[in-house]
């Protein structure tokens, strides 16, 4: 098949399923937000940045190249290893998303080197997890006590939160396997207290979730605990079951992006053609035929 011929029949697919967006369309993806970081003079930090950047602290011509996920690693790295710079830097995978994780004792420390760390390490890696359509987060943790967390392809930070809360208040893990996934998505459908759709269908025999926002405001609020709750445990559990699966988010049933579970990959953000919405309605319910 010509690839203009699949491009219209995917989209031909896809509209039907977009009711599980309602609300007002929007004018279009949020623009990449490029984090200023204010100058300092205080020693301590332009030698964290000096550390972290493996460089002098002087003025370096432009770089021939644009850095990548690995510079950004390497210069956590560098802040880990150093005996002079009392932040800790480490990248790991968390819910199968390429993270780098900073740590500062207090708010003093927090205040003092969160510039020069970020401006080295966490945009460097934000900015290459972008350009490569890479999922990405970056957590900065307080005491190890509190961590607030950074989604690259939103440019928005979440809440704090704690990272031992009582065990009274911990909630269930996440779900293991693509039948709880459904479930779990199913749940988020009926429920009257989030403003967030989702579906699961076949597209072109791909097994597919639908998570819908009403704008981009309420994608920014809510797009943090949908992944982590059913988004990346359903692209885990198509990952280990050797499925192919998709993840896509719609924003105001116009503007949508997709997530490639087997890649670890998003899309380029896309809108429907004009005029092919449909009406506002609630989202359609798990199909329960699904074959999981």
């Amino acid at each position: 098949m010509a690839p203009n011929a699949r491009k219209l029949r995917t989209i031909a697919i896809l509209v039907p399923l977009f009711a599980i967006c309602f609300g007002c369309a929007t004018s279009g993806p949020p623009p990449r937000k490029h984090r200023k970081v204010a100058q300092t003079s205080d020693p301590t930090a332009i030698q964290a940045k000096t550390v972290a950047s493996g460089q002098p602290s002087t003025p370096r011509p432009p770089a021939s190249s644009m850095p990548t996920i690995a510079d950004a690693v390497s210069s956590c790295k560098r802040i880990q290893e150093s005996s002079t710079v009392p932040v800790t830097c480490k990248s790991d995978y968390i819910d199968g998303v390429p993270s780098v994780v900073i740590g500062f004792a207090n708010p003093t420390q927090l205040d003092t080197y969160i510039g020069p760390v970020a401006d080295v390490v966490g945009v460097p890696f934000c900015e290459a997890a972008n350009r490569a359509n890479r999922q990405a987060t970056l957590f900065i943790t307080l005491a190890n006590k509190r961590a607030r967390r950074w989604s690259c392809e939103l440019s928005a930070w979440g809440e704090w939160f704690d990272l031992d809360p009582p065990a009274k208040a911990q909630q269930q893990d996440p779900p293991k396997t693509l039948a709880a996934a459904a479930a779990a998505c199913e749940r988020l459908q009926k429920s009257a207290d989030v403003p967030v759709s989702c579906a699961t269908d076949y597209i072109e025999g791909v097994l597919s979730m639908f998570i819908g926002f009403r704008n981009f405001s309420e994608a920014r609020a809510y797009e943090e605990d949908v992944t982590h709750w059913i988004g990346a445990p359903f692209c885990n559990a198509a990952n280990s079951a050797n499925r192919q699966a998709s993840y896509y988010l719609i924003v105001g049933k116009k503007d949508v992006r997709r997530f490639t579970c087997e890649l670890g990959r998003w899309s380029d953000w896309f809108e429907l053609p004009d005029g092919r919405s449909p009406s506002p309605q609630p989202a359609t319910q798990v199909d329960q035929s699904l074959q999981f």
